[in-house]
């Protein structure tokens, strides 16, 4: 196995865990809400309506907010093409190579000081900050490039559409 393999098994086992261990509790408060807003009437014949109704409302929440959403790519900046930025996507490819990558199918300037990778159904997606480029001299820029592609080969990327559904799951739910 290579050195990534253990490194991805653990957050792997990580990501399941919470993720079982988040819907399992969404779960169980959901039907809890949702058999006291039903059990007594079931039981007693009567029960506070405020009660009912509020309990119920809750709990169909949650379980609409927990249900996992198909992810959308939204473009997170300004697609940038050969035409554009020739020199910024050279070099892009130029630390594909060097790494032994597979260089991205997009890549998007942001207005973030930050870089980052993603892949969806098998698209391999980069994004670069605007500031990075002012601020970084060419080789820094070179060494935070071949940092994405790291993520690419530890398999972060791979697991990123899950913990995301998980993500929005989560957030739905708290709001």
């Amino acid at each position: 196995m290579s050195q990534s393999g253990p490194k991805l098994a653990w957050r792997l086992a990580a990501a399941v865990a919470l993720t079982v261990g988040f819907y399992t509790l969404a779960l169980i408060i959901a039907a809890g809400l949702l058999a006291l807003a039903i059990l007594p009437w079931v039981l007693r014949g009567s029960n506070n309506l405020w009660v009912t109704v509020t309990c119920f409302i809750l709990g169909v929440t949650i379980l609409v907010a927990i249900f996992p959403r198909r992810q959308k790519l939204e473009q997170p900046g300004v697609r940038l093409t050969e035409a554009d930025q020739p020199q910024l996507l050279a070099l892009i490819d130029e630390e594909a190579r060097a790494t032994g990558a597979r260089a991205p199918d997009e890549v998007y300037a942001t207005l973030e000081v930050n870089a980052g990778v993603m892949q969806i159904r098998g698209r391999r997606i980069m994004e670069i900050g605007v500031p990075l480029l002012h601020v970084m001299s060419e080789r820094g820029l070179r060494g935070i490039i071949a940092h994405e592609y790291g993520h690419y080969a530890g398999g972060d990327t791979r697991l990123g559409p899950w913990v995301w559904r998980t993500y929005d799951g989560v957030a739905r739910t708290i709001d």
